[in-house]
């Protein structure tokens, strides 16, 4: 009987169970598949509809060029709760934003450039984001050397 964290000691290969070596691993475990597509299977009902939602949205962003940003929110992996296209008939959730196509603002690159990125389609920073950030790009900077901050 396998122990359930033994799993992975079925797989073939040296390299990958003593170093970060995907090459390694998926050269020793993958198997090509050789048939044909006829396993697979049309959308299902549920996929049409939120398919149907997106192609909608996708009209729109296609007119203003931007559907939807964040304005006050700056991006990074735990800024949102799950978000969701249309949540009935979703099945895999999670959008990267707390709504679909809504674009994350990254003000670490430059609170101008984001500010004018918005601009350029129509949306303001949040006035408090906008203030509070100069403060962290301070912080982050101080651990650069003198000579990188004298490029900027």
């Amino acid at each position: 009987m396998i122990e359930k964290n033994d799993y992975w000691k079925r797989f073939k290969g040296e390299v990958w169970k003593n170093e970060i070596n995907v090459r390694d691993f998926i050269q020793n475990n993958y198997t090509p598949y050789d048939g044909d597509d006829s396993f697979l299977t049309g959308p299902t009902e549920r996929t049409k509809k939120v398919w149907a939602k997106l192609t909608e949205m996708f009209e729109v962003e296609r007119e203003k060029g931007v559907y939807d940003a964040e304005t006050k929110k700056p991006q990074g992996i735990d800024t949102y709760g799950p978000g969701y296209i249309d949540q009935e008939n979703e099945v895999i959730v999670g959008v990267q934003t707390d709504a679909p196509l809504k674009r994350g603002i990254f003000p670490k690159g430059g609170i101008r450039m984001v500010e004018n990125s918005l601009n350029a389609y129509g949306f303001e920073l949040d006035s408090m984001t906008k203030k509070s950030i100069p403060v962290t790009v301070k912080r982050i900077t101080k651990a650069y050397s003198l000579s990188i901050q004298t490029r900027w």
